[in-house]
């Protein structure tokens, strides 16, 4: 399970901040999806064990357009705010970017046990 890192940065909180502005159902779908002891308990029939491990993922714009637009609940092309969407997130790729990049940190939830 990928969860994106809130670690403070500039780049991590707007881009959390676009997907709340424009995800036409991004509260909804962001709590249906969360990965809890309760959620794993009904797979497993027990709490299974957890580990977590830092990850992250390089994005140029074009990249993490892509990223951003395949999230089930963010608008999608003819939508009023596509446009607005997708400049909000080039506006914070310019802002944020080192040498053409922004680094997009998650943290890797496994979880294993006996089903």
């Amino acid at each position: 399970w990928n969860s994106v890192k809130m670690d403070g940065s500039a780049f991590q909180g707007g881009y959390e901040d676009i997907k709340e502005k424009f995800g036409v159902d991004f509260k909804q779908v962001s709590k249906k999806y969360a990965a809890t002891d309760d959620t794993m308990k009904i797979l497993f029939g027990k709490p299974p064990e957890k580990v977590v491990f830092e990850n992250h993922q390089i994005f140029e714009l074009r990249g993490l357009t892509g990223r951003l637009l395949s999230s089930s609940y963010m608008p999608k092309e003819g939508h009023p705010n596509y446009e607005p969407m997708c400049n909000a997130l080039k506006e914070l790729f310019d802002c944020q970017q080192k040498n053409g990049f922004v680094r997009m940190e998650y943290e890797t939830e496994v979880f294993y046990g006996s089903l």
